[in-house]
């Protein structure tokens, strides 16, 4: 699933562990999510990833579009 995790990661200038941690999912997961290899993410997942890095999930993952 493509999505802005890594680039709004870096804009807030913390590694993957950090966020990790933050969002109270494992690492490798996340590297996952990031490099577009886990193709499926529930959503209490994109919630908790959104709520750590302070955006919307429909920035982090819908790329702000309205369905």
């Amino acid at each position: 699933m493509p999505n802005r995790v890594k680039e709004v990661r870096k804009e807030h200038g913390i590694t993957q562990a950090q966020l990790a941690e933050k969002a109270k999912v494992c690492r490798p997961y996340l590297s996952a999510i990031e490099s577009g290899k886990q193709k499926t993410i529930s959503n209490i997942v994109m919630l908790k990833i959104a709520n750590a890095l302070n955006k919307p999930v429909s920035y982090i993952f819908f790329n702000d579009c309205v369905v």
